[in-house]
């Protein structure tokens, strides 16, 4: 009998069932399972005639609904293993945004500018906030939107085109400069008696790569790749491969050693909230937190690579998602600005003297 896999390295949609392995995925809403295979190969050759049949069929429909859509991102929470948070956040804004716009069964492909509109009219004058319906309600519609698109269902009209949206103030989170996070980690790891050192590493994890949180806890041993020097992110929207440098490469190493059973780098969610709000005010931060480390990632990166490889690197679609996470330092604006001087003053060579002014 062949010898059974760690389940660390098990891929994506494959899990351990007694003395072997199953399939499992997200279909409309129920969960399908596989029967018990021997192998986890055998279980992978079975998605691999499951999965295809499933995204085509949804495609051969035409109809791709709001509810459709809802299902999708359900699936893919599921399978990234999201917080209930997540899930509560999704089931509960799609249900007015469906309730607005005519219910779930409206198919996406049929939407129009003119529905839109009037979805944000009336929401504004029944007292909602601007920033509860761009960034929550019609964050939905957008993600569902592409999944349509994706999916290869023809759309012949943009229903966001020309639609004005009221402005929403974005929350602009701060940053810490290189030798704040430098101070930080070493502080932390002179706390030999609790996780200090363990949290340290994930500081660095994180300032050197830039990943989300969520990220960080949906990150396993078996999506880190030393040898190649990156790492596999199961994305917010989209999954990519995160490159990192040699520097990190120790840092990694005591992680995996330190890794859960299951494989993960850390625990779960609380503990990283627990770990960053502890440390927060032992180190008398203002702010520290994994979102203000990516802020600084890309503050620090963006003087060293360019917009579009900085967007590829943070996981973004569009520059303008990019742009926030740039804060402009006021040394370097000062030494930009300086360096426009057209005349720069000479050096006074020896034996001159100034000339003398009338008296």
């Amino acid at each position: 009998m062949a010898k059974r896999q760690k389940a660390t390295r098990l891929p994506k949609h494959v899990r351990a069932h007694g003395s072997g392995f199953r399939a499992v995925i997200q279909q409309d809403g129920k969960r399908i399972r596989s029967r018990t295979f021997a192998t986890v190969e055998d279980a992978q050759k079975w998605l691999a005639i499951v999965l295809p049949v499933r995204d085509q069929a949804r495609v051969a429909a035409g109809a791709f609904t709001l509810a459709d859509g809802l299902a999708r991102i359900l699936e893919h929470l599921s399978d990234t293993d999201a917080s209930d948070g997540t899930r509560s956040f999704y089931s509960t804004h799609s249900r007015t945004l469906f309730a607005g716009l005519g219910g779930g069964d409206l198919r996406v492909d049929m939407l129009t500018p003119a529905q839109v509109r009037d979805y944000v009219r009336k929401r504004r004058e029944s007292g909602v906030s601007a920033a509860t319906v761009v960034t929550k309600e019609l964050g939905i519609l957008r993600r569902i939107v592409k999944l349509a698109k994706d999916s290869g269902i023809p759309l012949p009209v943009d229903c966001f085109a020309g639609v004005k949206l009221p402005k929403v103030q974005v929350q602009r989170f701060g940053y810490l400069l290189q030798s704040d996070v430098a101070d930080a980690v070493a502080t932390m790891r002179k706390d030999q008696r609790g996780q200090g050192v363990f949290w340290a590493d994930v500081v660095e994890l994180l300032y050197a790569t830039g990943i989300r949180r969520a990220e960080l806890v949906r990150l396993r041993v078996k999506d880190i790749d030393i040898a190649k020097g990156h790492i596999f992110i199961s994305g917010k929207m989209r999954d990519r491969h995160q490159t990192f440098g040699r520097s990190l490469v120790p840092i990694l190493e005591r992680l995996i050693a330190a890794a859960q059973r299951d494989g993960r780098i850390v625990r779960n969610r609380d503990a990283v909230i627990w770990a960053f709000t502890t440390w927060r005010r032992k180190l008398k931060l203002a702010e520290f937190s994994p979102h203000v480390l990516r802020h600084s990632y890309g503050t620090a990166l963006a003087e060293c690579v360019s917009s579009w490889q900085l967007m590829g690197l943070m996981g973004h679609e569009h520059l303008k998602q990019t742009s926030r996470y740039y804060h402009a330092r006021g040394d370097d604006v000062r030494a930009a600005l300086d360096s426009l001087q057209l005349n720069p003053p000479t050096e006074q060579q020896p034996g001159d003297s100034p000339q003398a002014g009338p008296e």
